[in-house]
């Protein structure tokens, strides 16, 4: 036996290359597994971040969703409040009274719905108490366009007529709703937005009722005073207050101003009364009271046989003896003329003057 051929022909053979292999395999694997890994990290990280992103989207959607609507209720609630200005500003425009109750019951029903709309509106959860400010409000401004409603149907049908306070009264139903959605809802909202990351949305203003003073003292009187002073919607019978001249003297009397007129015993005072109905009126009541400089009264009453739709009628109300010691000093009269029959108006009916009594 050659020991030397043996180490020769072992010295001849490759190395087994089987080792490597397994060490290739391994890494190849590991590898593999390591690439797996991150793209399902990339994948996890994508998913999560759309979903987040879907997530804020949604949430912005849901912000301008839910302002936009608000938005369009405050719109409509305005438009409302611009026609009744313009009723208060000129109720005659409407052919009856019964035309001008409808218009206002029309605007009661109209506000009534965008307070149901607004309590409906799918909010954002952030915005949940300051969602029941704007329903609420909503609601209480409804409350008010009835009110004053009602209130001007009273001036039409009551003989008495309605005070203008009880009408300017009302007025913070109407802006009140403003008042508090400013100070609860606007702020709070776009704090909300920013809490929760929310950009580009706009909360909507709600102050029209604020500035338009739509039942200002003076807007309210001049209201009564047309209603008072319109034959067709205070009903188609109604007299009129038209003017009173002192006699013999022919001096017209004027309200707010002490008008002097010379002293005489013959002292009368014609009173004109106009029909303001579309229907003759017969036996129209006339009474004219003097309350004298001390504080006494002198009584006197006549009687219009007749005056004719749209026509004035003048009566002398004789008898007044007045006292030297009514002389330089200022007297007061009080004139009243109707109701007739079937009359609903009565604010035009009467009126105060003064005149200062002097020797000639």
């Amino acid at each position: 036996m050659d020991f030397f051929d043996d180490d020769a022909d072992a010295e001849a053979l490759p190395p087994s290359p089987r080792p490597r292999r397994r060490s290739n395999r391994r890494r190849l694997r590991v590898q593999r597994l390591i690439i797996a890994l991150a793209i399902l990290f990339v994948l996890i990280f994508l998913l999560a971040w759309g979903v987040r992103s879907c997530q804020h989207e949604r949430k912005v959607q849901s912000y301008r969703d839910y302002l936009g609507s608000v938005g369009t209720a405050i719109a409509d609630s305005d438009e409302i409040g611009k026609q009744l200005a313009k009723i208060v500003a000129d109720p005659g425009k409407y052919g009856s009274g019964d035309e001008l109750k409808a218009a206002l019951a029309d605007l009661v029903t109209r506000h009534d719905e965008i307070a149901t709309r607004v309590a409906r509106l799918d909010h954002p959860d952030a915005l949940a108490a300051e969602a029941d400010v704007v329903a609420t409000g909503m609601k209480v401004r409804t409350r008010g366009l009835d009110l004053v409603r009602k209130a001007i149907a009273a001036a039409l049908n009551q003989k008495k007529g309605v005070k203008p306070s009880a009408v300017t009264a009302l007025a913070g139903y109407l802006s009140g709703p403003d008042a508090y959605y400013q100070a609860l809802f606007y702020g709070p909202a776009r704090r909300a937005m920013k809490n929760d990351g929310v950009q580009g949305v706009k909360v909507p203003l709600s102050t029209y009722y604020l500035k338009a003073d739509i039942l200002s003292e003076a807007n309210v009187t001049a209201m009564l005073e047309r209603l008072g002073g319109s034959a067709k919607l205070g009903g188609t019978h109604g007299v009129a207050l038209d003017g009173v001249t002192a006699q013999p003297s022919g001096t017209a009397l004027v309200r707010g101003k002490s008008v002097p007129i010379p002293a005489s015993a013959d002292l009368s005072f014609e009173v004109t009364v106009e029909n303001q109905g579309d229907s003759a009126e017969a036996d129209v009541p006339v009474e004219v009271v003097l309350i004298l400089p001390g504080g006494d009264k002198l009584k006197e009453t006549a009687t219009i046989a007749a005056v004719a739709a749209g026509k004035k009628a003048t009566v002398a109300v004789e008898g007044f003896l007045m006292p030297e010691t009514a002389i330089s000093r200022v007297s007061t009269l009080r004139v009243k003329v109707g109701p007739v029959p079937k009359e609903r108006t009565v604010t035009n009916n009467s009126a105060t003057y003064q005149f200062l009594l002097q020797l000639q």
